[in-house]
């Protein structure tokens, strides 16, 4: 007697099915047993943080003691940000228990925290006393001061710039020398010298000099400005061309003081100048608007390596 056909597909089904679900289960318990040393380090903060929450101060503190002793002792890694909240943590938690130099201790542990991550935060008066609020607010304050534009009032460095035009060729690019001076935290000063890579050495000089203006300033942290240039081009000491360039600016300086710059042109408005610059007296001086002298965005890119002192 013959077995109905779906009898024959049971066994043939049942098998597709295994083969292909197997391989889910797998990725799934996988998933669970490969934690990267950076995801296993995160659990410990939590559930650190989740004790102190919950008032279990003491068992809170055993465990971010024993994570503390491994990352200093550099038996398991922990992420720098990691790191930098455990030191927090463990601040607050002596603030609970204000056991004899707690304060000191407490300034230390934020200190530690901020070098290891600049970006560090402690949170709101909701989950913070407003105690350690105000002293890790203060000792972030004062040691980004010693990072900040007015503590290293002058930079340099060199700078090369790239001329974009439709017939690209060496000729478009400007090796030169730059310096700034920081007016304040907001307003730097800067002025560029670039010299010709072909050709005679006085057939083409850029001098350009201006003011960057910056919203904010943070090391190590990428910041952006505006900044508004006066450009003169001096072709054989011949024919000078004066230019007005506004540029975006950005930025980004090490605690070292070493960084990169650069300069993105949004709009140049040119003028020329032909005059003898070799005569005892300017003659024949007769500036004129060229043909087109408006130019928008990325006419010219310069880029900047730095060191600020």
């Amino acid at each position: 007697m013959k077995r109905p056909v779906m009898v024959h597909l049971i066994f043939p089904v049942c098998l597709l099915f295994c083969v292909c679900i197997s391989p889910v289960y797998a990725q799934v318990d996988s998933g669970d047993d490969e934690l990267s040393a950076s995801d296993i380090a995160r659990l410990k903060y939590d559930e650190a943080w989740q004790l102190y929450q919950k008032g279990d101060y003491e068992t809170s503190r055993d465990k971010v003691n024993i994570s503390i002793l491994e990352f200093e002792q550099q038996k398991i890694y922990y992420p720098k940000s990691t790191k930098a909240n455990f030191y927090v943590l463990k601040a607050m938690l002596l603030y609970v228990f204000r056991e004899e130099g707690y304060r000191d201790e407490i300034d230390a542990l934020f200190l530690k925290a901020i070098t290891i991550h600049l970006g560090q935060e402690i949170g709101d008066a909701t989950q913070v006393p407003p105690f350690l609020i105000e002293r890790f607010n203060k000792i972030k304050r004062d040691y980004l001061a010693q990072y900040s534009k007015l503590s290293r009032r002058f930079s340099m460095g060199l700078v090369t710039t790239l001329i974009c035009t439709e017939n690209f060729s060496t000729q478009n690019i400007q090796p030169g020398i730059h310096y700034a001076f920081n007016l304040s935290d907001y307003l730097s000063l800067t002025a560029d010298i670039k010299f010709p890579i072909r050709g005679g050495f006085w057939d083409f000089w850029r001098i350009k000099g201006g003011i960057i203006w910056y919203p904010s300033f943070k090391v190590e942290d990428l910041v952006f400005g505006i900044g508004f240039y006066d450009i003169f081009t001096i072709n054989s000491w011949k024919v000078v061309r004066n230019s007005f360039s506004i540029a975006g600016h950005g930025e980004i300086i090490t605690r070292s003081g070493l960084g990169i710059a650069a300069d993105i042109e949004l709009l140049r408005f040119d003028l020329i100048f032909t005059h003898d610059l070799e005569g005892a007296q300017i003659e024949n001086f007769s500036p004129m608007i060229i043909a087109n002298s408006i130019n928008l965005f990325f006419a010219h890119l310069d880029f900047y390596l730095v060191i600020a002192v």
